[in-house]
């Protein structure tokens, strides 16, 4: 009998979180750089989908491994998220691959950072959202113009508007690596 460990591995986070506990996990990626690095771990507890909040770092059972990023958006019974290094928004994740929030960070250098509703600043917050809306219309031009010269003047103004953000995160979580 042949097991899927990855499989396994999550339906034991999942049970571990819904029965109330929380989980220690250590990363392994840098798109949450410089908040979260590699080698870094987070404290991640449950969380439905209604107790989020807009600029919540969660965890996703991506098919092919858990993925942390941070909650940009709520669309259509989605959920929008985007690695505080990458460039573009992720594709809207059900519902149903919510794992938990990170409540969290335990850094390599010994330092602890709690993550509440309240540490990513509203402006942020507002400014993701209209970044989404660039990303969004610059999908829907590029469907329905011919060339991408606007599409590509678009998704540069979407990085743009991400700039305060990476501002924000060199500011309050510096790290040696580049954000």
């Amino acid at each position: 009998m042949y097991t899927n460990l990855a499989t396994t591995t999550h339906d034991l986070l999942r049970q571990q979180l819904a029965g109330g506990g929380t989980a220690r996990l250590r990363v392994s990626g840098d798109s949450m750089a410089p908040l979260i690095g590699r080698g870094d771990e987070v404290i991640v507890e449950a969380a439905a989908v209604d107790e989020l909040h807009i600029g919540d770092v969660v965890v996703f059972d991506s098919g092919n491994g858990l993925l942390m990023h941070r909650l940009l958006a709520r669309q259509a019974g989605r959920l929008v998220t985007r690695g505080d290094r990458m460039a573009t928004p992720d594709h809207p994740w059900a519902s149903e691959q919510l794992l938990g929030r990170v409540r969290s960070v335990l850094k390599g250098d010994g330092r602890h950072i709690a993550l509440t509703a309240s540490h990513v600043p509203r402006a942020l917050r507002w400014l993701w959202q209209i970044e989404l809306r660039a990303c969004h219309l610059a999908r829907v031009l590029k469907r329905r113009l011919p060339g991408d010269r606007l599409c590509r003047c678009l998704l540069a103004v979407a990085r743009l508007i991400t700039a305060p953000s990476r501002c924000w995160l060199r500011r309050d979580f510096p790290s040696s690596g580049n954000v």
